[in-house]
This record gives structure tokens, C-alpha cells and sequence, in this order.
């Protein structure tokens, strides 16, 4: 399950899962965290997952992305981040 516009979403069926790299660009360009916040880190998975907001709603495709709290950070969860989104 997760939570998109205010609507909670039910996976129905895993389709795939990879690793992703985060592109350099990326972190030559973005600013610094704000304070408090897990910097992220270069790889991250993916899975590719069919879920709809209900029953009787149709379903679409969403790519989830988990990106692993740092290694000392025991206390954090993994970060979950809706990256792409295919109707």
C-alpha cells in the first residue's frame, strides 16, 4: 500500500523490480539536504508494481523507489518515493 495525492493505493501484482543508479548530475547540481534529512545515496531500488485506489477502480503501473537509510542510522526506515507513473 501507499499514499498518493491523499489516496491510499493497494499493490495487486509485483511486475519487476531493479537496482537504480542515482545519475551524477544529479548531485553535482542539487543542494545540500536540509537539515535532518537522509542525503541520498547512489543506488536505490525499484519495483515496478500494478496497484488502484480501490475496488472497483482500474489499475495503472507505478515504479517505487526505496532508497536505504545510511549504514549508521539505525533507527530510520528505508525512504519510499513514487517515481514514475504509467496509466
Amino acid at each position: 500500500m501507499f499514499v498518493w495525492h491523499g489516496r491510499l493505493y493497494v499493490v495487486r501484482q509485483v511486475l519487476n523490480s531493479w537496482s537504480e543508479r542515482v545519475p551524477w548530475w544529479r548531485s553535482t547540481v542539487q543542494p545540500d539536504p536540509p537539515v535532518g534529512a537522509v542525503p541520498e545515496r547512489g543506488d536505490h531500488r525499484v519495483w515496478r508494481v500494478e496497484a488502484s485506489p480501490g475496488r472497483a477502480l482500474g489499475t495503472a503501473t507505478y515504479d517505487l523507489a526505496c532508497v536505504p537509510p545510511p549504514p549508521l542510522a539505525g533507527h530510520l526506515r528505508p525512504t519510499w518515493t513514487l517515481i514514475r507513473v504509467a496509466d
